[in-house]
């Protein structure tokens, strides 16, 4: 079984808009044996400390980002599908975003021969409709393990035959008075993956952090809400 956690960073650039995701993977059995070193990630430098982690409990991350213009989050647009009556453009993009990262490090895995079965997933709280927050969810479970056993090469067919995603959970960030928990700690960690992305981009990425750009996908699967093909220009 495998814990998967994830979280997202929005900034403005000069005529563009970016969204950076960053999500890591490990197996439960793993981290829950190195928790000593969840306790020790927040001391500096902090990027040091995260790969250590991945190492040691052979962990993989994937950070990917999407550079858009502005007018093309279109706010206060919504977006509907046959199970999602209306949504923000913006939660839209999330969407999208989160489907696309998760693939991407569910396939990351199996390409280090990771066998994958049950999933857990685990993301910083957001605020969905209810009827969003079920197509997501709905989404992830079967969108995510249809696309990772048709990317598998035959030879890892195999690793992901037992695929599935059990969980999709919020996780509340703790009061900065408290201690944070496992889980809490574990989204922090794909927050300052975000955080840090200029500096892992610039460095093209390691063995165990995996870079996308999913700027093209985003913007074509979005173009299809305003009435366009995915593959018109």
């Amino acid at each position: 079984m495998h814990y998967l956690f994830f979280d997202e960073s929005y900034s403005k650039g000069a005529g563009q808009d970016q969204l950076v995701m960053a999500g890591w993977a490990v197996e439960q059995g793993r981290l829950n044996r190195n928790l000593d070193q969840l306790s020790i990630v927040y001391k500096t430098p902090v990027m040091n400390q995260i790969v250590r982690l991945l190492d040691s409990t052979g962990a993989h991350a994937v950070l990917a980002k999407t550079n858009l213009e502005p007018e093309f989050w279109r706010k206060g647009v919504t977006d509907a599908t046959n199970d999602i009556r209306s949504m923000a453009r913006t939660d839209n993009v999330w969407s999208i975003c989160s489907i696309f990262l998760i693939t991407r490090l569910v396939t990351s895995l199996v390409a280090a021969g990771e066998p994958l079965g049950t999933v857990d997933i685990y993301f910083d709280k957001k605020k969905l409709k209810p009827d969003h927050g079920s197509a997501i969810a709905n989404a992830l479970r079967s969108q995510v393990v249809i696309e990772a056993k048709r990317l598998a090469p035959a030879s890892c067919a195999p690793l992901v035959e037992k695929l599935r995603i059990r969980r999709l959970e919020p996780v509340t960030k703790a009061p900065r008075t408290e201690q944070r928990d496992k889980f809490q700690t574990s989204i922090w960690i794909a927050d300052r993956l975000c955080a840090n992305h200029q500096t892992v981009f610039a460095a093209g990425g390691s063995a165990r952090i995996h870079l996308e750009d999913m700027t093209e996908t985003v913007r074509r699967t979005v173009q299809q809400f305003e009435g366009k093909p995915y593959y018109a220009d």
